[in-house]
């Protein structure tokens, strides 16, 4: 028999070629940066880390699964909320950019060592608070058993039940964001690096 006490852990995301150092701030956005809304359920991880893979990241299920449904609950119910919240994230990742930027106009080898343990904690600091502050919501809400896009999709049903919507064109239209969203930018930005490649012998060679 189980033992009723027995905490039970869940796989819920892995990260290859993802250094102890850069991703350890991952561990800790989680927990300082979340709006007061989403605190304090959350609180507990496993990180298994091999060479410069993380190979496992466990939690334990009932404090994911009340994480999950607390977020649900919240998107329903307080929405005008959520929505600020992104718009929160929005600009904490444009100031990650911008901070990006400026560290890759500095010619690191002239500065002081001081200098240098300032600019690591600030861009330290941006990826660590523009990731965790809405990582319920980008992240978790849909990482453990797809909660989210199963309530999406009921609700489009019911939208769309005895209508000539087809669910699968209505869903695919309502989840679409209607500006680029960075996840595309960056993937346009990779299509247009790899045609610069293609279109240039010397370089399509070497990737040869």
């Amino acid at each position: 028999m189980t033992n009723k006490k027995q905490k039970i852990w869940r796989k819920n995301f892995s990260v290859r070629q993802g250094n102890y150092q850069f991703l350890t701030p991952a561990g800790f956005d989680m927990v300082y940066y979340q709006p007061p809304y989403f605190k304090n359920i959350l609180h507990e991880s496993v990180w298994v880390q091999q060479d410069d893979n993380n190979i496992a990241t466990y939690f334990p299920i009932n404090q994911l699964r009340k994480f999950i449904d607390h977020t649900i609950g919240i998107i329903q119910a307080k929405p005008e909320l959520i929505d600020n919240m992104h718009q929160e994230t929005a600009h904490r990742v444009a100031d990650y950019f911008k901070c990006s930027a400026a560290l890759l106009k500095i010619n690191f080898k002239n500065l002081r060592t001081v200098e240098l343990i300032k600019n690591y904690q600030k861009i330290i600091h941006h990826q660590m608070i523009h990731h965790g502050w809405a990582i319920s919501t980008t992240w978790f809400v849909d990482s453990d058993d797809e909660d989210f896009s199963k309530l999406l999709l009921k609700k489009t049903e019911q939208l769309t039940f005895g209508s000539d919507y087809k669910l699968a064109d209505a869903f695919s239209v309502l989840t679409t964001p209607i500006k680029p969203s960075p996840a595309l930018k960056e993937e346009l930005a990779a299509w247009r690096l790899i045609q610069a490649i293609i279109n240039n012998e010397k370089a399509r060679a070497i990737f040869s």
